[in-house]
């Protein structure tokens, strides 16, 4: 959803201001269709400036459709311009709308463009992030915030491994952190998801909070995206279960060896096996397990007790790793452990 939300937070394209007519255009391109520069042989960047740009949308607000649909073109090229697939969008159905053949038949084209559901997805993105802002109310003089780098919905709820560097508590004034928002800070917005789900703000409905650690795991905010990627995977806070996009977010998160998304690695191997090796895939469930996330050890255990191939590639003692979960209080390793003492 957010692949593309840097560009959420530009400003709106300026009015078009009618400078004159077509055949200010025509004349100074020597050719009285002021079009035909944009379909000619020669580069149509080099033959359409700024200057032209203006003339045409002059021309094109006049009514002209052969300039509407040009128009359109201009944008949906970059000719003269930036790409912008829904400026071009836009010129292509005025022109259709006065029975403009070919801007109906590029009306219907560029719909079906990656550019065009991109673009569409940025005005939304934009939308919804003003809405989202402008809902924060009634903040407290100060805000206590959990600089965590334990994602968010995992299987357990307490924190049951260390995590290098976590400075613990911060306390920010709320219009420090109102200011850091509208700068998309992704820490920030992170922050704001667990004040939410935590309820130490009054939360507002569950596909808001989603919206803020996709932006905040777009962005690059590591334990946004392990969240992110969790909420994909399980159909948290009414998300549809979208294991593609769940990849992605735990792809993002592994290569910066976030525990938790190592071992969502091993686990949706089946998924995406075919993206890499299984020495890969492997590893990268040691990762986890090494770097003490419970679940991992548990599962790591399993495998080398049962599969006797691993325990070549990875030559120690399994019950090391059951023993490390169990000492977390990790209710798996627990029952495990008893039960492997039993036998």
């Amino acid at each position: 959803m957010f692949k593309t939300l840097p560009s959420v937070i530009k400003a709106v394209s300026k009015l078009f201001r009618p400078l004159g007519a077509a055949k200010a255009f025509a004349s100074e391109n020597g050719n009285q269709n002021p079009a035909n520069k944009l379909g000619g042989a020669q580069n149509p960047a080099n033959q359409f400036g700024n200057a032209s740009l203006e003339r045409f949308k002059a021309a094109a607000n006049s009514g002209d459709s052969e300039a509407m649909f040009r128009l359109g073109r201009a944008f949906e090229k970059g000719f003269g311009t930036d790409v912008n697939a829904l400026e071009a969008f836009k010129w292509y159905q005025e022109a259709a709308a006065k029975d403009h053949r070919e801007a109906q038949k590029a009306a219907a084209t560029i719909q079906m463009t990656k550019e065009f559901k991109e673009a569409t997805v940025i005005e939304s993105d934009k939308l919804d992030f003003q809405e989202d802002l402008a809902a924060i109310k009634n903040l407290p003089p100060a805000l206590r915030c959990e600089d965590s780098h334990i994602p968010l919905f995992l299987e357990y709820s307490n924190r049951l491994y260390p995590v290098k560097g976590e400075p613990g508590i911060e306390l920010v004034d709320s219009e420090t952190f109102l200011q850091d928002l509208e700068n998309l800070n992704p820490k920030r917005m992170f922050q704001l998801a667990v004040l939410f789900q935590n309820t130490r703000l009054a939360p507002p409905p569950l596909q808001v909070i989603s919206r803020w650690i996709f932006r905040a795991a777009y962005f690059g905010y590591i334990p946004a995206a392990t969240s992110a990627g969790h909420i994909c995977s399980h159909g948290e806070n009414r998300h549809p279960d979208d294991l593609s996009k769940a990849t992605f977010y735990f792809l993002m998160a592994a290569k910066a060896k976030e525990p938790v998304a190592l071992r969502k690695m091993w686990t949706l191997r089946k998924v995406i096996g075919s993206r890499f090796s299984f020495d890969d895939l492997f590893k990268s469930l040691i990762g986890a397990a090494e770097a003490g996330e419970p679940e991992a050890e548990v599962i790591l255990y399993q495998y080398l007790m049962e599969n006797q191939e691993a325990r070549k590639l990875y030559p120690c003692d399994p019950a090391k790793f059951l023993n490390s979960a169990a000492k977390k209080g990790y209710p798996r390793a627990v029952k495990l452990r008893k039960k492997t003492r039993r036998l």
